[in-house]
């Protein structure tokens, strides 16, 4: 299964990120996970949706910043806490062989997911 939430950088770096969400992580996620896991489409919404345009949000990270987004995660955080272990250590050496130098900026971007609906007049 794809997941759609993660950013995308590039091919093998996003391999890496996808076996970490799904696999690394899996049962280390609060059960709320599924809502972002579906692009909110099991949240439930009490309005009639409409269509919206796509979005998406670009940036340029350094490896560094990017280790650091994934630390915040709840899922790396709860491992860390029920293993002693810090997940990323199991990451860390692949993505940096696929990244090159840390330091370097790469473009990494993010298909933002929502639901838009239409509040309808009372009266």
């Amino acid at each position: 299964m794809d997941v759609y939430h993660l950013p995308a950088i590039e091919p093998e770096v996003d391999k890496i990120l996808s076996h970490y969400f799904r696999h690394t992580l899996d049962g280390y996620w609060p059960e709320r996970i599924e809502y972002l896991d579906k692009r909110y489409t099991t949240l439930p919404f009490p309005f009639p949706e409409i269509e919206h345009p796509g979005f998406s949000f670009r940036t340029e990270w350094t490896l560094y910043q990017l280790l650091g987004f994934l630390d915040s995660w709840s899922g790396t955080r709860r491992y860390l806490s029920e293993q002693g272990e810090h997940p990323l250590d199991l990451i860390q050496e692949a993505l940096q062989h696929h990244w090159g130098t840390p330091e370097h900026k790469r473009s990494i971007t993010w298909k933002l997911h929502l639901r838009a609906g239409r509040v309808k007049k009372r009266g």
